[in-house]
């Protein structure tokens, strides 16, 4: 097992070093490229123009500077940076990027390239020719609005010019001549209005805005240090191996199905304690068979379901007139006892160990064809790894199979020295494994402790989430 285990930490040693030295030379690669790869950034002020659709004071102002901002890279735009700098227009395009800071009429044109220079002309470039296009939107706009209300005032003076004439010729109080001067009225208001119109597009401002930054390059960030880069793909390499041992030690066992394809002898179900014993007696014709329970440690909150399960299977030996003797390590729990017992502590298992008491004298008959050992209630004075190891757990062992034909010796727990002292004596091995609650790790270490002995080893799948109730009862 420590082999296994020094086998295992070698591997995962060496993996990590692989994903460390991956993840740098990764890391250095993105950096290296980053590093080849320059951005300039020009920021340019806008100001709302004439038949533009930046308006600041609307409510729509952010989705108007958003529309302004795809005019950057339009066609118009970078067929003129194009010819002024070189290059493919989509290449340019792809190279541009544009940003709004939120709550500004202000826009980020950056630009990446290879080369730093090219990145800082790129840049201006599109930022002057943005606002120069901008300024030609605005005139065109003015020059059509100005010609179209030109073309409005001159009709509008045409009319008014007839009505004054149709004025003139009719009679003062005649019915029609009030009609035609207030035609006449109307028409003078509307020519006026039109003469304002005209000349308030002479304030019209055509200032585009301006470049209030020039294109400058910026700084390489942790991405354009490449022993930086590589620093973080090695730490990132390790970690992600030192995260799966992490999650591989929490991961629990899953269904039968799961460990029979990991490579594990799956004997049967917890709940089916006949299958079990069929497999068991088909493996071992021989008599007397002795068989150990175990429990993988740190499994101690299913030790309720393991000693329902150790009795369902003595208990099943037992169901096909095979004398059985069931063998408990774990004294009977308190809260099974019975309330109106005698208080005084019977002989029990560890007083047969130390020569104080006769094997009679601790033996219980449960049923037919099955008789269990269990000891005392109250802790020991030897340590349990004391007894186990010496002789008379042997002797003991030799007196049982004279007597029966099946030892069931349950509540090991292994890797451990109690359980382990026990697998000299046994033919046989089932670790019980619960789904969704034994850690694979912890059956892994389980079976490999029972691999060091002499017996054969097997899994028991239990999917039971609560004991049954007890058939234990306190002697």
């Amino acid at each position: 097992m420590r082999a296994s285990q020094r086998t295992g930490a070698v591997t995962a040693l060496l993996l990590a070093l692989l994903l460390g030295v991956l993840g740098a030379a990764f890391g250095w690669t993105v950096s290296e490229r980053a590093q080849r790869t320059h951005s300039a950034t020009a920021v340019v002020l806008l100001t709302p123009l004439e038949g533009n659709p930046f308006n600041p004071d609307a409510r729509e102002g952010v989705l108007s500077l958003e529309t302004e901002a795809r005019l950057v890279t339009s066609d118009a735009v970078s067929r003129v940076v194009a010819a002024e700098t070189g290059g493919e227009i989509t290449s340019l395009q792809s190279s541009v990027s544009v940003e709004v800071p939120p709550n500004t009429q202000l826009l980020r044109i950056t630009v990446e390239d290879e080369d730093e220079a090219r990145a800082v002309v790129v840049a201006d470039s599109f930022a002057a020719e943005f606002l120069d296009y901008r300024a030609t939107r605005t005139k065109a706009a003015v020059f059509d609005r100005r010609a179209h209300l030109r073309e409005e005032v001159r009709t509008a003076r045409g009319e008014l010019a007839g009505l004054t004439r149709q004025q003139r010729r009719l009679e003062p109080d005649s019915a029609e001549r009030i009609l035609v001067d207030q035609q006449v009225s109307a028409a003078a208001v509307q020519v006026s209005q039109l003469q304002s119109e005209l000349a308030a597009l002479g304030y019209v401002s055509e200032d585009p805005g301006q470049v209030v930054t020039p294109a400058q390059v910026a700084a390489p960030g942790l991405l354009g240090r490449p022993f930086l880069g590589a620093a973080v793909g090695g730490v990132l390499g390790v970690a992600v191996v030192l995260g799966t041992l992490v999650l591989r030690r929490g991961r629990t066992v899953g269904s039968a199905l799961d460990l029979t394809t990991a490579g594990h002898d799956v004997l049967g179900h917890a709940d089916a304690p006949d299958g079990v014993r069929a497999r068991l007696l088909l493996a071992h014709p021989d008599r007397p068979l002795t068989l150990l329970l175990a429990e993988p440690s740190g499994t101690g909150q299913a030790a309720p379901l393991a000693a329902a399960f150790a009795d369902d299977l003595a208990t099943a030996f037992a169901r096909a007139h095979l004398t059985t003797v069931h063998v408990r390590l774990a004294p009977v729990a308190p809260q099974e006892a019975d309330p109106d017992a005698d208080v005084r502590v019977a002989p029990g298992l560890e007083e047969v160990l130390l020569g104080k008491a006769d094997i009679d004298e601790v033996l219980h008959t449960e049923r037919e064809c099955l008789a269990t050992l269990t000891p005392t209630t109250e802790p020991l004075r030897e340590p349990w790894g004391d007894l186990l190891a010496s002789p008379a757990l042997g002797n003991l062992l030799a007196d049982l199979r004279e007597r029966a034909e099946i030892i069931v010796i349950s509540a090991a727990t292994l890797p451990g020295a109690p359980g382990e002292l026990l697998l000299a004596h046994a033919d046989h091995v089932l670790v019980r494994a619960v789904g969704r609650s034994t850690r694979a790790r912890d059956l892994d270490l389980a079976l490999e402790a029972a691999a060091a002995g002499p017996a054969a080893v097997g899994v028991v799948h239990d999917v039971r989430r609560r004991a049954p109730r007890a058939e234990v009862v306190a002697r």
